[in-house]
């Protein structure tokens, strides 16, 4: 949906768009103020077929980007992951690290298409068999 900050509307816009679409899985795409190069994620505490394809959907991506995989942990703070917000039965958020190289690689068309292609592939390898 383009570029949001942490403004709560804009955040819960995003939820009611993929709720009202009835998506299964939901990507959130974020930056984060100063980790390591690389990709990481979150996933809503206790949701365990999220926590499942999170770790596998992310470490798909990291290949495909040739990026370094850092962690997946679960968060209950997070408003786009929340399942009163957000009706997908699968919610990740997808997280590359703040530094030179990551800005840089978002910063460009060329890596945001980059980055697309490889979630593409991570959700057409990686789909739970009742979303095929």
């Amino acid at each position: 949906m383009g570029l949001a900050s942490s403004d709560a509307a804009a955040l819960k816009a995003e939820c009611e768009k993929a709720s009202a679409a009835r998506a299964q899985v939901f990507i959130a795409l974020h930056v984060d103020g100063g980790a390591a190069s690389g990709v990481s994620g979150y996933y809503c505490e206790g949701d365990s077929t999220s926590a499942h394809y999170a770790e596998t959907l992310l470490r798909s991506v990291a290949t495909s980007m040739g990026m370094a995989f850092l962690a997946v942990k679960p968060r209950s703070d997070l408003l786009v992951l929340e399942p009163a917000n957000n009706k997908a039965r699968i919610r990740v958020l997808l997280e590359l690290g703040d530094n030179v190289a990551d800005r840089k690689l978002l910063s460009s068309a060329k890596g945001r298409q980059r980055l697309a292609a490889a979630l593409a592939k991570a959700l057409k390898e990686n789909a739970p068999s009742a979303f095929r």
